[in-house]
């Protein structure tokens, strides 16, 4: 079995944040994010696609005491490959 796959499946069914990303509030920060960000900040050869958290959000919101504002705050934009790339150093 893939435990990429597996993972994957876990994380779309039980992440708590994973419905914030599809609020509208999420997507006017990643469009601000892109736009500030035209190219992707790690290789800057690709245009940026992903609103990246700069520090993984799961982190970044337990530091803050669950506050969920937390989610919204520090992203940079990325193009797929590398935001891919950072996500399975787990950065």
């Amino acid at each position: 079995m893939d435990n990429r796959r597996t993972a994957d499946k876990w994380r779309l069914e039980n992440d708590v944040l994973r419905p914030l990303y599809s609020l509208a509030r999420w997507a006017r920060v990643r469009l601000r994010v892109l736009q500030r960000d035209p190219l992707c900040l790690v290789c800057g050869n690709r245009a940026s696609a992903v609103a990246d958290h700069v520090i993984p959000a799961h982190r970044y919101v337990a530091e803050h005491n669950g506050d969920i504002e937390a989610f919204y705050d520090e992203s940079k934009g990325l193009c797929k490959v590398c935001h891919d790339s950072k996500t399975r150093r787990g950065e």
